[in-house]
């Protein structure tokens, strides 16, 4: 499974939640952008549907064991499913693809920027204030 975000500013609060701290060097880390190659099939889990399917629309926001076992299964439940649109915990809205949407992403990214370039050290710091995290 490949884990995305739909904007930056969601990208970087989930990948960086544990301390709130966007550290820019430590691991190498790099921002990515692209497009897929084709429309995506994507299962969106916002709103009533976890409740129609026997959850609770908290499922996208609860115990990420639970979450993933839910995702898991969906999987296999629904083939021809490229993957999961879901609500971030944090802000915005997250995607898991799965097999079939990973086949989708294009071989290189349409941007990819160092976290610690100058450029993106701005941007960086624009979304740090807005969602709180320091940098």
């Amino acid at each position: 499974m490949l884990y995305a975000a739909t904007t930056l500013a969601t990208a970087v609060a989930e990948a960086f939640q544990s301390l709130r701290y966007i550290d820019t060097v430590s691991g190498d880390p790099w921002i990515f952008t692209f497009t897929p190659t084709r429309p995506l099939r994507l299962l969106n889990i916002e709103g009533s549907w976890a409740v129609r399917n026997g959850a609770a629309a908290a499922l996208a926001h609860g115990d990420k064991r639970i979450t993933r076992a839910w995702t898991r299964e969906v999987f296999v439940q629904q083939p021809g499913l490229d993957g999961v649109w879901a609500p971030s915990t944090l802000v915005g809205e997250t995607v898991t693809l799965f097999s079939d949407g990973i086949a989708a992403m294009p071989v290189r990214a349409h941007q990819s920027i160092a976290a610690d370039d100058p450029a993106a050290r701005v941007v960086l710091e624009e979304i740090a204030d807005q969602i709180g995290y320091r940098i």
